[in-house]
């Protein structure tokens, strides 16, 4: 169930760079952040344990700040500021 809510938000994660928003460095960094969110999920779907809610949890407190900082960098190397 956890993953039907996961999946459908995973093309949203490129779309910054397929949109020319963001440069590579943010357009593999949300793949690669979203890939080890959907593992973090995939885990607590197959044992439904508390420890993985929470790593499930402490996974999306971290995803989109990593996310943000991911476009910040992005945007310095661009402009080199």
């Amino acid at each position: 169930m956890e993953v039907d809510a996961v999946l459908p938000c995973m093309p949203s994660l490129v779309l910054p760079f397929v949109l020319g928003l963001g440069g590579w460095l943010s357009g593999m960094g949300a793949l690669a952040l979203g890939a080890g969110f959907l593992y973090k999920v995939l885990g607590f779907t197959r044992t439904g344990t508390v420890q993985a809610a929470r790593q499930v949890f402490r996974s999306s407190l971290l995803f989109l700040p990593a996310l943000f900082l991911l476009f910040v960098l992005d945007a310095l190397l661009v402009h080199g500021m």
